[in-house]
């Protein structure tokens, strides 16, 4: 997995603190896991917690936006 995501940049965010960025981006929950391009759209959210299925959907989500 560790290789999989190489080219992704993880950033957390507080909740509490930046409403703004849950507003916007319509979190309803968490852990919510988006996937934004460089300009902030939403390519993917993760849809499973099974380590079999986060590995294809990071390889899907790479996959498709690699440049």
């Amino acid at each position: 997995m560790v290789k999989t995501s190489e080219g992704l940049i993880n950033v957390l965010v507080d909740g509490d603190k930046h409403g703004d960025i849950v507003e916007r981006y319509g979190v309803r929950g968490y852990p919510t896991v988006l996937f934004l391009s460089p300009g902030g759209e939403v390519v993917g959210k993760l849809k499973s917690r099974e380590p079999a299925d986060v590995q294809n959907q990071l390889a899907d989500i790479v996959a498709q936006h690699k440049r």
